[in-house]
């Protein structure tokens, strides 16, 4: 496997550093790193080294990286960097390409990209604010005392609509608090919340005019509640990739190859 032409693609987000080799458009492999007290571009490092371990090559062996991620300016390892949109939209070209519409929502942020053949047409982002993120779900879950991985699944047993009127991830802890005092079952209120997030992602589809076959991505990709929430919403099916959370490093990965081919 030394032999082959790697690249690594690097996806830097506010909680982990995911990563990728690919060769080609072929995924060799993947990992995800958990950004603790060390810098950035180690905890980029230690990604990229599990991610070539499972592709039966060294880190050494690595001909060239991109970066993308909100924390892609920190890893000077990496000698090119791209715009998340790009990414989003090269990435799901190669691994989902009958999608035209990338949801992306992570930890604090969210972003749909309305794309053709690997290139964004239109984006819509949450401009900053927690409201669309993972990150408002966290702060519930918190104040419920059930596990970020959880709360989608225990979120599809509600028997009881709740609506939660707080779009902020700051105050809504208050409102969840309080519907907690009058006895509301957690299920409920974590049904409340997640329908209340799928109507604000469901505004930034709206805003990119997105087409059938969304593919969903990043973080919450991975909650089944979120999933159902949105197709009430967008009243289309969402779909979920191979390689969900490693969409932008893929992008990356494959943007870097393509830059290098055009060079020579």
């Amino acid at each position: 496997m030394s032999n082959i032409e790697a690249i690594a693609g690097i996806d830097a987000g506010a909680y982990s550093t995911k990563a990728v080799i690919i060769s080609g458009d072929c995924v060799l492999g993947h990992a995800v790193a958990i950004a603790k007290d060390e810098s950035s571009e180690s905890v980029a490092r230690q990604a990229i080294e599990e991610a070539a371990s499972t592709a039966g090559i060294r880190y050494e062996d690595v001909r060239s990286m991109a970066s993308t991620g909100m924390g892609r300016m920190y890893l000077p390892s990496a000698q090119m960097q791209f715009g998340e949109a790009s990414c989003l939209a090269k990435g799901i070209n190669v691994v989902m390409p009958t999608a035209h519409t990338v949801l992306d929502v992570g930890a604090l942020k969210s972003l749909a990209v309305h794309c053709v053949d690997g290139s964004p047409l239109a984006i819509a982002g949450n401009d900053y604010c927690a409201s669309c993120t993972g990150s408002y779900l966290k702060n519930i879950a918190d104040v419920l005392g059930v596990s970020l991985e959880r709360i989608g699944d225990k979120a599809l047993r509600a028997t009881e609509k709740v609506d939660i009127q707080s779009s902020c991830a700051i105050f809504v802890e208050s409102e969840v608090i309080s519907l907690v005092h009058t006895r509301k079952p957690p299920e409920d209120i974590l049904w409340g919340a997640i329908r209340a997030l799928a109507v604000r992602l469901s505004v930034l589809l709206t805003q990119v005019d997105y087409e059938q076959d969304v593919a969903f991505v990043g973080g919450m990709a991975k909650n089944a509640g979120l999933i159902k929430a949105l197709e009430e919403q967008i009243q289309s099916p969402i779909h979920v990739p191979a390689y969900p959370i490693h969409i932008g490093a893929i992008g990356a990965a494959i943007l870097c190859s393509e830059r290098l081919e055009s060079s020579r």
